[in-house]
C-alpha cells in the first residue's frame, strides 16, 4: 500500500514501468497503475494529467538513463558511440522498448540526446539540416533494431520471434530451387539477423552514408 504522502513522481514511474515489465505496453492503464500502487483510481492524476503523459515521461525517464559517452572530437567515434549507448540502454530494459517507439521523444532527456549527436556533427562542418537528417537515420536505426532485439530478450515487449536454422531453411524448402537461386548461394542465417555483429554493420555503412553527405569530402 502506497500512502498519499509517499505517492510522488518516481513512484508513480517505478510502478508503471513494472507494469510495463509484466504486461507490456497494453497492460498500462491507470486503473491498473493505482491498484498496484495501492490508492484511488485518481491519485496518479495529480502527477500525470492522463495515460499519454504518463507514457511521455516514461519515454524520457528511459532518454535520461542512457549514458552518453563524453566527447573525443571525432565525430564517426562520438556517433557511433552514441548509438552503442542508446542500444545498451534499451536492452537493460527491454520491455521499454515499445514504448519509446510508441511516441515521439520530445521530453529534455531525449532533447540532450539529439543535442549530443548535433555537438558531434555540426562542428565537423556538417550543415544544420544534413545534422538533423544524420542525427534521424542514427536513431531510426538504433530504435528499429531494438524493437526487432527486445523481443528475444523480454516476452512482454512484443510477439516471440525465435527463428532457429531448421525453422529457416523448412521455409526456403516450400520452394522451387529456381526460385530462389542466390538465396541459396546466400545461405543466410537466423541467427545473425538481429545480433551484435549485424548491428555494428549497420551502424558502420550509416557513418560512411552520413560521410559522402559532409561537405568538402
Amino acid at each position: 500500500m502506497t500512502t498519499r504522502s509517499r505517492l510522488d513522481r518516481d513512484t508513480i514511474l517505478a510502478a508503471a514501468s513494472g507494469l510495463i515489465e509484466r504486461d507490456g505496453l497494453a497492460g498500462l492503464s491507470m486503473r491498473r497503475l493505482a491498484d498496484r500502487l495501492g490508492v484511488a483510481p485518481m491519485a496518479a492524476y495529480r502527477h500525470f494529467a492522463d495515460r499519454a503523459a504518463l507514457v511521455d515521461a516514461l519515454i524520457d525517464e528511459a532518454a535520461g538513463n542512457l549514458e552518453i559517452p563524453a566527447p573525443t572530437g571525432d565525430w564517426r567515434i562520438d556517433l557511433a558511440g552514441l548509438a552503442r549507448s542508446m542500444r545498451d540502454g534499451l536492452m537493460a530494459r527491454p520491455a521499454l522498448v515499445e514504448v519509446v517507439v510508441a511516441r515521439p521523444a520530445l521530453g529534455p532527456a531525449a532533447i540532450h540526446l539529439a543535442e549530443a549527436a548535433y555537438a558531434a556533427l555540426r562542428p565537423a562542418g556538417f550543415g544544420p539540416r544534413t545534422c538533423e537528417r544524420a542525427a534521424n537515420l542514427l536513431f531510426g536505426y538504433v530504435l528499429g533494431f531494438a524493437a526487432l532485439e527486445a523481443p528475444r530478450h523480454h516476452p512482454a515487449a512484443g510477439a516471440p520471434l525465435f527463428v532457429n536454422q531448421a525453422t529457416l531453411q523448412a521455409g526456403y524448402g516450400t520452394l522451387e530451387p529456381s526460385a530462389r537461386p542466390f538465396t541459396l548461394e546466400v545461405q543466410p542465417e537466423a541467427g545473425r539477423f538481429v545480433d551484435h555483429d549485424q548491428f555494428e554493420w549497420g551502424l558502420a555503412a550509416i557513418m560512411d552514408g552520413i560521410a559522402a553527405h559532409r561537405p568538402g569530402d
